[in-house]
């Protein structure tokens, strides 16, 4: 059995528009579960605020394992582990093409 940590992240996200038509940005928090190897999965119950997440996580108990938990999924892994030097290849290959999506958007 692996060991899972739990940790509360945030992103920036586009909640729509304002009456001006600028873009409404909200930051939305989420758990998130690493384990020794690296290996990093995403809750996809969301908060607006860290506290309830953090009761929530509490809440898991020791024996929480997020593979055997409907809610979450799998992410990226951790930037340096073990998880992370496996998957090197892979991802770098998508940052390679999400690049050149990018530079395709903006014409060049």
């Amino acid at each position: 059995m692996k060991n899972w940590s739990l940790d509360v992240r945030s992103d920036l996200h586009e909640a729509g528009r304002n009456e001006d038509g600028e873009a409404i940005i909200e930051e939305v928090f989420y758990l998130i579960a690493t384990n020794d190897y690296g290996t990093r999965y995403r809750s996809d119950a969301t908060a607006d605020a860290p506290q309830p997440l953090w009761d929530r996580a509490a809440a898991l108990g020791a024996d929480f394992d997020p593979t055997r938990t409907e809610g979450w999924f799998e992410t990226d892994p951790c930037y340096g582990s073990r998880a992370y030097e496996a998957e090197e290849p892979a991802i770098a290959a998508r940052e390679r093409e999400d690049e050149l999506h990018a530079r395709w958007l903006r014409g060049y």
